[in-house]
């Protein structure tokens, strides 16, 4: 399993590529078992370190447009950068996909891990005029202050200007709930973004 990693860090010998692709890939997989993808919409990328070994968000995994997550393995992720140059791998990437998270990746200096899905519960909050989670169970307490809420929906998120705005809106938020959209769960690892999914739809 990767580390944890901070952004805008030389992580030296720490970071191993083929971890954080199974890592990933297992992310997804896990999440269609728990009934938390959509179809073959929705996604997940991991930020990896530039050839000088900074972490700055500028290269990343991504799952592939247009394959089921419980398809998606280790080796069939994409590595791209943010101009959208395909580094490794025989797949695309879904243009919303791409604009969402290269902006929130090279913005956000927590975003390590970008989670975008529409898990029913969360989703269907999203939906309300006043989409907020309360503080009323245990699981919703560990979000306490870590939710921005995103209440602009223009349409998909197709040029850098509305991929910045969504970044933007996180602020100093882990989470951004994203009106009449989805959910956008960010972290410092694999492990960490997918912990706070899994609680966020069962809060």
């Amino acid at each position: 399993m990767t580390k944890p990693i901070p952004l805008h860090r030389n992580v030296d010998t720490q970071f191993d590529l083929q971890e954080a692709r199974i890592d990933l890939a297992a992310a997804l997989r896990w999440a269609v078992r728990l009934g938390l993808s959509e179809g073959v919409d929705n996604h997940f990328s991991m930020a990896v370190p530039d050839e000088d070994g900074i972490m700055r968000g500028k290269r990343f995994l991504i799952n592939p447009y247009g394959w089921h997550w419980s398809e998606i393995t280790a080796s069939s992720l994409v590595l791209c950068d943010e101009a959208g140059h395909v580094l490794a791998g025989e797949n695309t990437v879904e243009d919303t996909a791409f604009i969402i998270h290269s902006r929130i990746h090279v913005n956000v200096p927590k975003a390590v891990v970008v989670l975008h899905n529409h898990m029913p519960y969360t989703t269907s909050l999203t939906l309300l005029e006043d989409g907020k989670l309360q503080m009323v169970e245990q699981n919703a307490l560990m979000f306490d202050g870590r939710i921005a809420y995103d209440t602009e929906y223009s349409g998909l998120a197709l040029d850098v200007n509305e991929g910045d705005r969504i970044a933007s809106a996180m602020g100093e938020c882990s989470i951004l709930m994203m009106a009449n959209h989805g959910v956008t769960v960010t972290g410092l690892s694999v492990a960490m973004a997918f912990n706070d999914l899994y609680y966020l739809e069962r809060a």
